[in-house]
């Protein structure tokens, strides 16, 4: 499978340009900045100060998949060979016990998927070989809890992007099907943590929608969507999901740009909870990235999110506001740091980097590359220019484009009749995220 990573320009139109300029954490050297110092945050605290120190259980392997958001985000060495440490340490295996433990597969696939050379293929070898026992003794999903749905999922579309067997998706599709009609209120379209009725209702009697679970949900939707290929039968439908639980999630946002852990009645615990804040807002970004989510309407939530962030965030780079472990919504504190939520926020940062528009390596894969329909340009529309198609028409009326970045800084202008088709630059065709407005 080819490692090569086709490149996508998503345009939307102008939205507060003059307050993203002033939005200095939205400055991709900023990004880039948070993001390193919480990366060795966890390493100091979680690993002993090294990679090789992190465990490859549920909560390490989930700090491990951010570190591979750093890299694809920054491209710099330290964080491969942070990985190989890490994967060298643990014999690129995972330690067996519950599906939780599957996690630390979704990086060690992903290290070979950025440098798809032979000698890298040992790097995901054996964990073939665990998912291709699990695929000889179906389950109706993964494990009994909605946590799963991130840790174990997405290795498998992982692994069928790797080898292009079909087999991997028909049961990742069966997986999280039979996860999705055990544990989601058909109502709310939200989950439970599990099938038991302890489960499905809070002390003050509301619908027990936990936020951090329903985190877990989205991360592993979103990641193994990553992966699957654009001419699947299983897409359509599984976009369709996506985007009902995005637009779900969306309502939930609080003023303070968090979310709860108490999803359908915020008040009920009314601190915010920063590692399902994280998740929701990397997915949402990824969203808008293959144009599955509107622009206009969740680009707000995204930068309205991230602010909320990077104010939690000590000097240290600990990430504070998460909830310790529960399976349950409950109160999490400034204090409260947990590995997992590291490894979030890393996500989170690599999410927010393509919305303004720093290119990254997590721009779509070959098998997502959007090939947009012809639309009638105009001021409203979200714009997607796959690597197939790099040309803009001028909306009926308009007598040319302009083209910003997400920081508002002009980037081009083209003076053209409404109804031609313009030609792209290479800097803004080859990917990013931008913004056009159509002249009078």
């Amino acid at each position: 499978m080819k490692s090569i990573l086709r490149v996508m320009v998503v345009l939307v139109p102008l939205l507060l340009t003059a307050q993203t300029a002033r939005a200095d954490e939205f400055a991709p050297d900023s990004i880039k900045s948070i993001m390193r110092k919480v990366a060795k945050y966890a390493f100091t605290t979680y690993g002993a100060g090294t990679a090789a120190g992190i465990n490859h259980d549920w909560d390490g392997g989930t700090i491990m998949t951010g570190i591979t958001g750093l890299y694809l985000t920054t491209k710099e060495q330290q964080w491969l060979d942070s990985i190989d440490k890490w994967g060298n340490k643990w014999n690129w295996t995972w330690g067996g016990g519950t599906g939780d433990n599957l996690c630390c597969i979704q990086t060690f696939c992903e290290r070979y998927i950025v440098d798809s050379v032979p000698a890298n293929a040992s790097k995901y070898a054996v964990s073939k070989t665990a998912l291709d026992g699990i695929l000889k003794s179906p389950v109706n999903h993964l494990f009994g809890w909605q946590d799963a749905v991130y840790m174990g999922l997405p290795d498998f579309a992982m692994m069928g992007y790797i080898t292009g067997n079909p087999m991997y998706y028909d049961s990742l599709n069966a997986m999280f099907r039979g996860a999705e009609k055990d544990f989601q209120d058909t109502v709310y379209k939200l989950w439970y943590w599990n099938t038991l009725p302890s489960f499905k209702t809070t002390p003050k009697g509301y619908p027990q929608f936990w936020g951090p679970g329903n985190a877990w949900v989205l991360g592993g939707l979103v990641r193994s969507l990553k992966y699957m290929p654009q001419n699947s039968k299983y897409r359509p439908a599984w976009e369709a999901t996506f985007k009902t639980f995005c637009d779900t999630l969306r309502i939930k946002q609080q003023p303070d740009g968090f979310w709860r852990t108490s999803l359908f009645e915020p008040t009920e615990f009314p601190n915010p909870e920063s590692s399902c804040t994280s998740f929701f807002i990397y997915a949402m970004s990824l969203g808008v990235q293959w144009g599955i989510l509107d622009a206009n309407t969740f680009v707000p939530v995204i930068r309205k999110g991230w602010s909320a962030l990077v104010k939690v965030v000590t000097a240290a780079g600990m990430v504070g506001y998460g909830q310790s472990w529960s399976n349950q919504p409950g109160s999490p504190y400034n204090w409260t740091a947990i590995p997992e939520g590291h490894g979030a926020f890393l996500l989170a940062g690599e999410g927010v980097s393509i919305i303004v528009g720093l290119p990254t390596g997590s721009l779509p894969l070959p098998s997502q590359t959007r090939v947009s329909r012809t639309p009638v340009w105009g001021i409203g529309t979200l714009m997607i220019v796959s690597g197939g198609r790099k040309t803009v028409r001028v909306a009926a009326g308009s007598n040319g484009l302009e083209v910003y970045d997400a920081r508002g800084a002009r980037l081009w202008r083209c003076d053209a009749s409404g109804g031609a088709d313009i030609s792209l630059p290479e800097r803004i065709a080859r990917g990013g995220v931008y913004y056009v407005k159509f002249l009078k």
